[in-house]
């Protein structure tokens, strides 16, 4: 008994899974309409249309409102009623085949009553269940009228089978009758397998039918015999009614299972589309950010070059004159500060590129002895102005593979940080080359580092906290740029520091040997020659005043236009050794200038005269674009001397 009533307990809560989904409304003000056939949610019933007149099957009853009905009777419930709307063509269809078997057993008027009295109250019977169907699940049993109807239905199928007997009681008329009985009891088992109390007022009726026609046999020498074949019969139709109702039961709680793990897949990839769409989003608004921010940078730091370019050119120039001590010792100070305020644009620079990845190692053979000494006699005269010892010691490297812009600006950035940090004492370089490859080892004897404060050297905008000064120094970039680099170039960075003892960065760079680039013999010397004609095009007045002053240190006489218009009118009045194109010019701009030469050049046949870029538009992809324009090299606002000498150096001996 307790494993029976385990067994119920188990099948009354799948039953009652399955029902505790959400189910069709059908019992509102409207109606509802069959959508027969398979549907997309994967519902055991019919799914209901909403509409305004037709009548629905396979809709599902909710609870009354204030009662108690539990899911398990709301589910069977519904059940049942959609099970018991039949067709109208089946339900007449088989009462017109069932009388006409009667009639063919010689009882026509038999088998005609029984077909007319069976459709009229089917007729009647179907109508009282679809009203049914729109109303609440009762609180308590089944409504004795549906009992009623069930048991009156199924007393009516075996009643013509059982007078057609009756009257004539022969042995091939008995079979059909059992024929006809199973056949009911088919159709009871398809209606009812979910309602055991209406399974077994159907079957009442069918098992009468069958004892009545068997009876003879009972009384009979076998009687025995035909009595247990009946028990076993009864006790067969049992089992399967248990069996059925079983399976029904797990039916339901699959079906409950598998809406709920359908919500849950729909509920997923609901989530992987907002997901998506936010990311998407965010990735959208992240490059509208980075948009912006580029388009920041380039406008600020052509806004600051270009005021720097006259502060810088103009030092370059007063540099050449005479000057008394205390007048050079004054414009080393606003060289170097201006120098300062051009360093941190370019480290600010840098770290957009990084951020954007777009910072890019382009190795190429180098002279790294000479590279080394350029650096550290760059930083001699700072460290000597602090009275420190600055000491460098390197074994020769040779020419080697690597990045030279990039490989100065990590020297350049240690070097400087050592002698910005350290009051007294010294600065040392040591350079070696071991198996790993070229080790630069840059120490100082200055306050040093807490322990503490040693994870946070690379951070961007990370400052050390000093106890010796009482201010901070630089934009916290330089270490953090220095660190990228190094492992874009494939190697590492290591620090040993404790506070108050100095510091030592040990940088290691997987540099390989590279054949020595000789240069041409017949390359023009750093000093162009004074016959040389330049065409300089630039709107700034200070700035045509810088340039102006530079090349006249070294005896080029130049004629400068404002505009990029006036550069390309000048072009075809006179031929030119060089050009020096501004960017940004009013009437037109220089790309748009030099395209125009390039084209006139071209539509004529002339010798192609070399350009090059004079821009404080010092973005990557600024740079790209003019090359592209058809310039053959790009000088940085603010103009440095001899970087300008060798650009003009470069592109003429191109030229020739």
């Amino acid at each position: 008994m307790r494993g029976s009533e385990a067994r119920n307990a188990g099948r009354r809560d799948r039953i009652s899974d399955w029902a505790s989904c959400t189910l069709p409304r059908c019992n509102e003000a409207q109606g509802a309409q069959v959508v027969h056939g398979q549907i997309p949610g994967g519902d055991l019933f019919a799914q209901c249309r909403m509409s305004a007149a037709t009548p629905c099957r396979g809709c599902v009853p909710r609870r009354a409102k204030g009662t108690s009905v539990s899911d398990e009777k709301i589910a069977v419930w519904a059940f049942v009623l959609q099970n018991m709307v039949t067709p109208p063509a089946v339900l007449y269809g088989s009462w017109a085949a069932a009388g006409l078997i009667l009639a063919a057993l010689g009882q026509p008027w038999v088998g005609l009553g029984f077909a007319l009295v069976g459709m009229a109250f089917d007729a009647w019977a179907q109508g009282r269940v679809k009203r049914y169907q729109k109303t609440d699940a009762p609180a308590a049993g089944w409504p004795p009228l549906l009992m009623a109807i069930v048991a009156i239905r199924f007393a009516l199928g075996v009643s013509g089978p059982l007078i057609a007997w009756l009257m004539n009681p022969r042995a091939d008329v008995m079979l059909v009758v059992v024929l006809i009985q199973v056949w009911s009891i088919g159709v009871a088992f398809v209606q009812f397998s979910a309602a055991p109390r209406l399974l077994a007022l159907a079957a009442a009726p069918i098992c009468a039918t069958v004892l009545v026609v068997i009876y003879p046999s009972l009384i009979g020498p076998h009687g025995l015999a035909v009595a247990a074949a009946f028990v076993m019969l009864a006790t067969i139709l049992f089992i399967i009614s248990r069996a059925t109702h079983a399976l029904w039961c797990d039916l339901f709680a699959a079906d409950q299972r598998n809406k709920a793990l359908l919500m849950d897949v729909q509920a997923a990839h609901e989530a992987a589309v907002l997901d998506r769409d936010a990311a998407r989003c965010a990735r959208q608004e992240a490059d509208e950010a980075n948009a912006a921010k580029s388009r920041f940078l380039a406008n600020m730091s052509h806004e600051i070059r270009t005021p720097l370019n006259g502060v810088i050119g103009m030092a370059q120039i007063m540099a050449g004159d005479a000057l008394e001590d205390r007048q050079k010792a004054r414009l080393e100070i606003l060289d170097r500060s201006a120098h300062t305020l051009l360093d941190l644009i370019n480290q600010i620079l840098d770290l957009s590129r990084i951020e954007e990845g777009r910072l890019e190692i382009v190795p190429q053979p180098i002279d790294a002895d000479a590279l080394v000494h350029e650096v550290t006699e760059t930083l001699r005269p700072l460290a000597e102005s602090k009275d420190l010892a600055f000491h460098v010691v390197s074994p020769g490297l040779g020419w080697v593979s690597a990045d030279p812009v990039r490989l100065r600006q990590i020297l350049f950035n240690l070097l400087s940080n050592a002698i910005k940090f350290t009051t007294q004492g010294q600065v040392a370089l040591n350079v070696a080359l071991t198996d790993a490859g070229a080790v630069f080892r840059v120490s100082d004897t200055g306050r040093g580092i807490p322990a503490d404060q040693i994870g946070q050297l690379f951070t961007r905008f990370a400052q050390i906290e000093a106890a010796a000064v009482d201010r901070r120094d630089g934009a916290g970039l330089g270490l953090s740029i220095v660190a990228t680099l190094v492992e874009l170039m494939g190697g590492r960075i290591e620090v040993e520091s404790e506070a108050g003892e100095g510091a030592t960065f040990v940088v290691t760079l997987p540099l390989t040997p590279a054949q020595p680039v000789k240069a041409s013999e017949d390359a023009p010397d750093a000093e162009p020659e004074r016959a040389l004609r330049v065409l300089v095009a630039e709107d700034h007045p200070v700035n045509q005043q810088v340039i102006r002053g530079l090349l006249g240190q070294v005896g080029i006489e130049v004629e400068i236009v404002d505009d990029g218009l006036q550069a390309v009118e000048a072009t075809q009045t006179r031929d030119w050794d060089l050009i020096l194109m501004d960017v940004q010019m009013p009437n037109m701009d220089g790309p748009t200038a030099t395209r125009t030469i390039r084209q006139g050049e071209a539509d004529q046949g002339l010798v192609r005269t070399p350009i090059i870029a004079l821009t404080a538009n010092a973005m990557v992809e600024q740079v790209e674009s003019y090359l592209a324009a058809g310039m053959d090299a790009v000088v940085s606002k603010p103009v440095d001397l001899k970087v300008l000498l060798t650009a003009i150096s470069d592109v003429m001996s191109a030229k020739t």
